[in-house]
């Protein structure tokens, strides 16, 4: 009967270390467990900072084009309208030559009335 219960108290101590390993084991992987939940929190708020961040620089640089977009659109319709101008200024200018003589000869001919 001895060996039997120096086994089984053998067994028996075995068996309570193991579990009081396990036990040790399962309380460091709730720690392991709890860091990596805030780690994932973290993680989340600054991915969700990080996307509120992308939107407000997505948002800044849309309004920003657009505003360059019809600026460019009155600068070009400017252009164009100072293009016509000069156009006409042109034109003006070289009629201007046929004018004066046209003029001068109207003169002339109200001299010679």
């Amino acid at each position: 009967e001895t060996p039997d219960i120096a086994n089984l108290t053998k067994l028996a101590s075995e068996t309570q270390r193991k579990f009081e390993n396990t036990e040790n084991e399962v309380k460091r992987l709730r720690c392991k467990n709890s860091r990596m939940e805030e780690e994932i929190l973290a993680m989340k708020e600054k991915l969700a900072k990080q996307k509120n961040l992308t939107e407000k620089t997505t948002n800044f640089w849309e309004q920003k084009y657009s505003g360059l977009e019809k600026t460019c659109t009155t600068y070009k319709s400017t252009y164009n309208e100072m293009c016509q101008k000069v156009l006409r200024l042109k034109r003006d200018l070289e009629l201007r030559p046929f004018l004066r003589s046209s003029l001068l000869k109207r003169q002339i001919a109200v001299i010679n009335i």
